[in-house]
């Protein structure tokens, strides 16, 4: 797990690691790859099993099989999840790279990648997705995508 430093450009601003107070311990991947059932873009927080079992079939929905669900302790983690949405080719990309705390504000931090013009890249439709346990519970989450 990345932790960027968060910097508003103002003297007397409290800046914390994400993990401060928390468990110490990184995003841990549960899922990512490029044909996901969620064709629209969105970043979520998923804090209890009936999110997570709904978010699991939607993800999978066009596999025409379901994995089983990994499992999560929502007493002590959240999920997060990022989407970019249909996207026209392949070389689209999107990560949850890591999380910040700055003045009591957790803040996800969501990479999305493009191909290069002239990239050598499917010409099938993909919709890359992120999804992630954090060791974090009942704290309001902002995505920031970069």
């Amino acid at each position: 797990m990345l932790l960027y430093a968060c910097h508003h450009g103002r003297t007397g601003s409290s800046q914390e690691a994400a993990t401060e107070g928390m468990p110490q311990a990184a995003l841990i991947t549960l899922a990512k790859g490029y044909y996901s059932g969620i064709h629209e873009s969105k970043d979520i927080a998923i804090r209890t099993r009936d999110e997570w079992e709904e978010l699991w079939e939607k993800v999978h929905d066009n596999t025409g099989t379901l994995p089983p669900l990994p499992d999560v302790d929502f007493t002590s983690h959240t999920i997060l999840a990022a989407f970019t949405g249909t996207k026209p080719s392949g070389g689209f990309g999107i990560e949850i790279q890591g999380l910040t705390k700055c003045d009591g504000q957790l803040t996800a931090i969501v990479v999305a990648t493009s191909p290069e013009p002239g990239e050598m890249v499917t010409t099938a439709l993909t919709s890359p997705f992120h999804i992630v346990k954090a060791p974090i519970t009942g704290k309001e989450i902002e995505f920031v995508r970069k």
